[in-house]
C-alpha cells in the first residue's frame, strides 16, 4: 500500500533524490525529498534551484559540511545535473559514505526529527484546517 521499501533504506547510507520538477525552477517540495530525512539517510537532491535552500529555510540541515553542495546555487538544469553527477561520482565508495554516515548521525536524527513534526508545523496546518475545503480544491482541478 505503500511506495516506501524499509529494506532500502536499511541497506543503504544515501538517497539521490529527483523531485517532481527540474527544469523550470519552481517552488516544488514533495514527499520525496522528506523519505531520507525519515529513514535517517543523507541525501542528495535532483531538484531544482535552490531546492536545498527551501528546506534549511523549513528547519532542515543539509549536508554542506561533508561535500560540496554548491549545486543547489547552479540555475542552468544542465549545468546542476552535471555539478550532482559529479558529487555521485566523488562519493560513489562504500567506505568513504560509511564514514560520512556515521559523522552525520547527530544531522540524521535532528532532521528526522524536524520530518516527524513537519505537518504539525504552523506553515503546513492552513491545508488541514477544514480537510473538505484541501479535497474539494484538489477535486475541481482534475
Amino acid at each position: 500500500k505503500t511506495t516506501h521499501f524499509k529494506q532500502s533504506y536499511d541497506n543503504s547510507y544515501c538517497s539521490i533524490v529527483t523531485e517532481t520538477s527540474f527544469e523550470n525552477n519552481e517552488e516544488h517540495l514533495t514527499e520525496k525529498s522528506f523519505k531520507p530525512f525519515i529513514n535517517l539517510h543523507l541525501g542528495i537532491f535532483l531538484a531544482p534551484y535552490k531546492h536545498l535552500e527551501r528546506l534549511r529555510e523549513y528547519g532542515f540541515k543539509t549536508f554542506g559540511d561533508l561535500w560540496d553542495e554548491s549545486y543547489d546555487d547552479i540555475v542552468s538544469p544542465k549545468d546542476r545535473m552535471d555539478a550532482v553527477v559529479t558529487l555521485i561520482k566523488e562519493l560513489n565508495d562504500r567506505d568513504k559514505l560509511n564514514k560520512l554516515y556515521y559523522q552525520a548521525k547527530d544531522i540524521l536524527e535532528y532532521n528526522q526529527n524536524v520530518a516527524f513534526n513537519f505537518w504539525k508545523r504552523e506553515s503546513c496546518t492552513k491545508y488541514f484546517i477544514n480537510p473538505h475545503i484541501f479535497i474539494s480544491y484538489y477535486i475541481s482541478i482534475f
